[in-house]
């Protein structure tokens, strides 16, 4: 079994250190925003919407 090791964790994404030398990124559904309102280039999560982490994949 491989082990990784957490090396970095942001508000939308984890990255990971892989055995092999690579490193995983690993998307998440979180979103930010202030005062309830989405916004891409705000500091702070404010929840999550299913299956962005997948678009954002995507997106890269």
């Amino acid at each position: 079994m491989n082990t990784s090791q957490k090396i970095y964790s942001g508000k939308t994404k984890d990255l990971y250190a892989l055995p092999s030398g690579n490193v995983l990124l690993v998307f998440k559904d979180d979103v930010t925003g202030t005062d309830g309102v989405i916004d891409p280039g705000a500091n702070t999560v404010i929840g999550q919407v299913e299956g962005k982490g997948r678009k954002s994949l995507a997106m890269t």
